[in-house]
C-alpha cells in the first residue's frame, strides 16, 4: 500500500481494524464533547456582553464593539502561541512520561503571562493613537479606548486560563475546564445585567461594565484552574510543583509551534477583518447581512474546532507513544468524523436559513433578512471545507508539521479569499454573498492544500 492511500485500518492492523476505529471514535466523542461544550461557552460570553449592551444603547454596544476588534486579534494570537502546552503535554503523556507534562505547563504558564502582559502593556499606552489610526471618530474612540485598555489588562490572566485549560484537555481532563466555563457564563450574565444597567446603588457602567465583568471572569478562571491543575497534582506525577530541568530542544519546539499558530490565527482573524471593510464599502446592508452570516458560520465553526482539538490531542498521543502510522490513521479519522458533523450542521443551517436570519433581524427589515438568509445558505456549504482544513492544519501540527498548515492559511486567506471577495462583492456588485462566496473558495483552496499535505508528510520520530 502506497502513502498516498493510507487509511485507518493499515495504522490500525487490518483484523482488528473495525473494533479499534469503534474504540477511537467513542474515545474522539469523549474528549470532544466537553472541549465542543467550552468553545460554544467561550463565544457564549461574547454574546452575552453584545445582548446585554445593545439592549443598554447602540452607542455603548459600537464602543464595546470598536474597543474590543483589535483586543480579539491579540487575544487569538495569544491563543495561538499557547499551542504548543497542548501539543508537547499530549505527546508526552502518549510516550508514557508523564513527569515531563509539568514542565509543558510551567513554561506555558510563564510564556503566557510573559506575552500576556507586554500586550497589557501595548495597550495600556497605544489604545487611544491605535483607534483614532484606525480612522475611528474621537468621540467614539473616547469611549472605546478604556473597553481596549482593560481588555488589555485581561491578557495575562486569560493567558494563564489557556495555558491550564489546554493542559488539562492534553491530559483527558477537559471537563474541569468546561465547568469553569459554564459558571462564568451564568455569573457574566448576572453580573452584566447589574453593571451595565446599574442597580443596588452601583450607577450605570454601560459598555465598561461589561468588560469588567469580562475582567472579573477572566481573573476568576485562571485562579480556579491554576488551583485545579496543583491540586489534581498532589501527588507530583506531572511534576508541576517541582521546577523541571532545562530541555533546549522541546522549549524552543513548543515555541515555534506557538508562533506557527499564533500567524495563523493573526493571518485568519486579520482576514476576516479585512472582509467587514469590504462589506462597508458596498453598503450597511452588507455589512449587517454578513455579520448575521459570519455569527452563524461561528457557531458552526466552534463545533469543528472542539473535535479538531480533541482529534489532534489522540494524535500527539499516538506520536508520543511512537506510533506514527497510527498517528496519520488517527489524522484520517479526525477529517472523516469533522466533515460528517459538519455535512449535518451545513444541511441544517441552509434549511433553516429563513429562520436564522429572521432571528437576527426586525421584523420590518425584510431586506437585511433576506440577504442575510442568502449569505447563510452559502456558508452552509462552506463550513464543510472550513471545518476539514481546520481539522488538518490541527491534526498536522500535532503530527509536526508546523509552518506547512500556516503557509496554506496565508495563501487561501490572504491570497484568495480578501482578493476575490473584493472583486465579487465590489467589482461584480453581489455584496454579502459576494463575500460569501469568497470564503466557500477560500476555504476549499486551505482544505485542498492540506489533505495532499497531509498524505504525504510522515512525522519525525518522537523525540
Amino acid at each position: 500500500m502506497t502513502g498516498t492511500s493510507f487509511t485507518h485500518a493499515e495504522a490500525c492492523g487490518a483484523p482488528g481494524a473495525g473494533p479499534r476505529m469503534r474504540e477511537d471514535l467513542a474515545e474522539l466523542a469523549r474528549l470532544a464533547a466537553p472541549i465542543i461544550a467550552s468553545r460554544l461557552l467561550i463565544m457564549g460570553m461574547t454574546v452575552t456582553d453584545t445582548v446585554v449592551v445593545g439592549n443598554y444603547g447602540g452607542d455603548a454596544l459600537a464602543a464595546l464593539m470598536i474597543g474590543a476588534a483589535p483586543a480579539s486579534v491579540l487575544l487569538m494570537v495569544l491563543v495561538g502561541l499557547l499551542t504548543g502546552v497542548q501539543v508537547m503535554a499530549a505527546r508526552h503523556a502518549g510516550a508514557g512520561e508523564l513527569h515531563r507534562s509539568g514542565a509543558v505547563w510551567r513554561r506555558g504558564v510563564a510564556y503566557g503571562l510573559m506575552v500576556g502582559s507586554l500586550i497589557a502593556a501595548a495597550g495600556a499606552l497605544f489604545a487611544r493613537p491605535l483607534l483614532l489610526a484606525l480612522g475611528q471618530e474621537p468621540a467614539l474612540v473616547e469611549r472605546a479606548a478604556p473597553v481596549l485598555v482593560l481588555l488589555a489588562l485581561s491578557m495575562p490572566v486569560h493567558a494563564v486560563y489557556v495555558a491550564c485549560a489546554f493542559f488539562l484537555e492534553a491530559m483527558k481532563r477537559p471537563i474541569a475546564g468546561m465547568v469553569a466555563l459554564l459558571a462564568a457564563n451564568l455569573l457574566n450574565i448576572v453580573l452584566d445585567i447589574w453593571l451595565v444597567f446599574g442597580g443596588l446603588g452601583v450607577p450605570p457602567q454601560a459598555e465598561m461594565g461589561a468588560v469588567i465583568v469580562t475582567l472579573a471572569c477572566r481573573v476568576l478562571l485562571a485562579g480556579a484552574l491554576v488551583a485545579y491543575v496543583l491540586h489534581v497534582d498532589r501527588s507530583g506525577t506531572w511534576r508541576v510543583w517541582s521546577r523541571p530541568p532545562r530541555e533546549p530542544y522541546a522549549e524552543a519546539e513548543q515555541r515555534q509551534l506557538g508562533y506557527a499558530a499564533g500567524s495563523s490565527n493573526m493571518l485568519e482573524t486579520g482576514a476576516f477583518a479585512g472582509m467587514t471593510i469590504i462589506a462597508g464599502l458596498v453598503s450597511t446592508l452588507a455589512v449587517g447581512a454578513y455579520t448575521i452570516g459570519l455569527n452563524v458560520l461561528a457557531v458552526m465553526f466552534m463545533v469543528a474546532l472542539g473535535l479538531a482539538v480533541a482529534n489532534s490531542v489522540l494524535v500527539s498521543r499516538a506520536v508520543g507513544a511512537g506510533q506514527p502510522g497510527r498517528a496519520r490513521g488517527l489524522a484520517w479519522l479526525g477529517l472523516g468524523v469533522t466533515v460528517i458533523a459538519m455535512a449535518l450542521l451545513g444541511l441544517g443551517a441552509w434549511a433553516l436559513s429563513g429562520v436564522l436570519a429572521a432571528a437576527h433581524t426586525a421584523q420590518a427589515d425584510t431586506a437585511l433578512r433576506a440577504g442575510a438568509a442568502g449569505v447563510i445558505a452559502i456558508l452552509a456549504l462552506a463550513i464543510v471545507f472550513d471545518g476539514a482544513q481546520a481539522s488538518l492544519a490541527a491534526n498536522l501540527r500535532a503530527l509536526g508539521d508546523v509552518w506547512v498548515p500556516t503557509a496554506s492559511h496565508f495563501f487561501a486567506y490572504l491570497a484568495v479569499m480578501v482578493p476575490v471577495g473584493w472583486v465579487l462583492a465590489v467589482g461584480q456588485g453581489m455584496g454579502a454573498e459576494g463575500l460569501a462566496w469568497a470564503i466557500l473558495a477560500s476555504s476549499v483552496v486551505s482544505a485542498v492544500l492540506l489533505v495532499v499535505r497531509l498524505m504525504v508528510f510522515r512525522p519525525p520520530p518522537a523525540a
